[in-house]
């Protein structure tokens, strides 16, 4: 169900531009409907700081039912257990991404990506410093 949501969101993007750090979305309610709440897609590899603090935030808030993560272009499930825990995909709110939805979003995925309900695409990346703190303020924010 879960990778059904993301491709409507990618039929939805398909035009978007790669330059784009932030991207968009029009008002559309069947999409804020079903995205209630942030999903933050991670890399396998790129910026290890980003990326690092992206599994930080994965780490604090696995089983949180206010947030989704996408742990992307996972080469080895044996790697993973290791750096996230044997017990990572277990977990409602983690999904293993098998289509590459950065590809599919023209995004070159050296960064963790925080898709919002509030109608933006942000990356977790040095043009964007604070987008992991703004994150978890966020999720305290609903408790």
């Amino acid at each position: 169900m879960k990778i059904y949501l993301y491709l409507m969101f990618l039929i939805f993007l398909g035009c978007g531009k790669s330059e784009n750090k932030i991207i968009y979305l029009s008002s559309d309610s069947r999409l804020d409907n079903k995205l209630k709440y942030p999903t933050v897609f991670i890399p396998n590899a790129g910026c290890p700081g980003c990326i690092s603090q992206a599994e930080e935030i994965l780490l604090t808030y696995k089983g949180a039912n206010y947030i989704d993560f996408v742990l992307c272009r996972v080469i080895s499930r044996k790697q993973l257990n290791v750096k996230l825990g044997q017990d990572i995909l277990n977990y409602s709110n983690i999904s293993l991404d098998t289509i590459d939805i950065l590809s599919k979003l023209n995004i070159t995925g050296f960064y963790p990506v925080i898709l919002y309900s509030k109608d933006s695409l942000v990356e977790i990346s040095p043009s964007f410093p604070t987008a992991g703190s703004d994150l978890v303020r966020y999720l305290e924010s609903l408790n």
